[in-house]
């Protein structure tokens, strides 16, 4: 696996002088060592990825054991601290992207089986994923020097977009080389993406990804119809109703994202629709559990899939928000939309697709709120909390 750490710069708001300046950093490999890149906070769009990042990419991705195949991109969610050590449960080398086995993290708690970089004992290494870790979580000064009220508004509003930045000059390095990719993501992390996808979206620069597979989605659904228009990559976004974390997730952002408005709907509670080459599945719905536990699914695997969590292994596991990985068989079915060749969004067109709330399907075209700039427009913005329209 070739470790990316995206590092997040000093909190503040962007007007100050400070975030004028402010830079966040990519590094390749090793803190320590010279392999990084900057990239400046208040410049739009995403610069190309430097040659201290690039060459160690590169190099990385000729000596894999099938270096014409595809890499699969690892983008783990909230509250990860990719500078503290593998030990830490804020590292997400220690759990999410750890390698299972003797000293490691219990099998059902990694990405890393799911997509082939190696077996459920963590065996069988095969060198094909990258693991982008990023700062997603602050302290209660960051917050307050950030002019936000709590640390997921800290997280979402301002280091999910600016990690998207240097996650699109990976994607665009990726596509430039002509090197197929396939993301999988949770939480937060499909923000970033959907964030990242956006930006390329915007530079008219195509990307090179084939599947995107997204699980509990933190990212606002209006954000996502917006960024995800027009793709001609696969996606298969897997959510829940009862995912409870979904939830704060949502009131989290109030006022910037009015509770129960358009703006604040997540894709992991409420899906897309309304895309052609995007798939729902709501793991919560009686049809799609016994649609995949029929042996329905293209690949003619039973999968009992479930979006109640069926163990404790996660801490919080009773929340739901990470039993689209802890589960044996919801593991089993994103191992096959991530790996095999017949279970692609398009393969999967027979399976119940949607999520049963009212919004279903009508995010395209509504507005996407600006996020505050300014400490005085944040902190008016939190008193008065008087943004967004709500559903009609």
């Amino acid at each position: 696996m070739l470790k990316l750490f995206w590092n997040a710069g000093p909190a503040c708001t962007p007007d100050e002088p400070a975030g004028q300046l402010l830079v966040d950093t990519l590094v390749v490999g090793d803190e320590a060592a010279a392999t990084r890149q900057t990239f400046a906070r208040a410049t739009p769009g995403f610069p190309p990825l430097a040659p201290a990042v690039a060459g160690p990419l590169e190099a990385w991705l000729a000596r894999r054991a099938q270096p014409g195949g595809p890499v699969y991109l690892l983008l783990h969610g909230f509250q990860y601290a990719p500078s503290v050590p593998d030990s830490s449960g804020s590292s997400p080398f220690g759990t999410i992207y750890g390698y299972p086995g003797a000293g490691g993290p219990d099998p059902h708690l990694t990405l890393l089986p799911l997509v082939g970089e190696c077996d459920e004992a963590g065996n069988n290494r095969q060198d094909v994923a990258i693991g982008f870790a990023w700062t997603s979580q602050g302290s209660l000064a960051d917050d307050g020097n950030a002019g936000w009220d709590n640390d997921y508004k800290y997280a979402a509003l301002d280091l999910a977009p600016a990690c998207a930045k240097a996650l699109a000059s990976v994607l665009a390095h990726l596509a430039n080389l002509k090197v197929a990719v396939r993301l999988l993501a949770h939480s937060l992390g499909t923000r970033a993406a959907s964030q990242a996808i956006g930006l390329l979206r915007a530079a008219g620069q195509q990307s090179s990804l084939e599947r995107v597979v997204l699980l509990g989605g933190a990212e606002f659904a209006v954000d996502a119809a917006a960024n995800f228009a027009g793709c001609g990559f696969d996606v298969v976004n897997i959510g829940s109703r009862k995912d409870s974390v979904l939830v704060l997730g949502e009131d989290a952002c109030h006022p910037v994202r009015v509770n129960n408005s358009w703006a604040s709907f997540v894709l992991g509670r409420n899906g897309l629709g309304g895309n052609a080459h995007w798939h729902d599945l709501q793991l919560d719905r009686t049809d799609v559990v016994d649609w995949f536990a029929a042996g329905r699914a293209p690949s003619g695997v039973a999968y009992q899939v479930d979006a109640q969590a069926e163990s404790d292994v996660h801490a919080f596991g009773a929340w739901n928000h990470w039993a689209y990985y802890t589960n044996d068989g919801n593991r089993a079915l994103v191992r096959d939309l991530m790996t095999r060749p017949d279970m692609r969004a398009r393969d999967l067109a027979a399976a119940p697709d949607g999520f049963d709330c009212p919004e279903y399907g009508k995010f395209d075209g509504q507005e996407v709120p600006p996020t505050p700039q300014t400490r005085d427009g944040r902190e008016t913005h939190l008193a008065d909390g008087a943004h967004g329209g709500h559903v009609a």
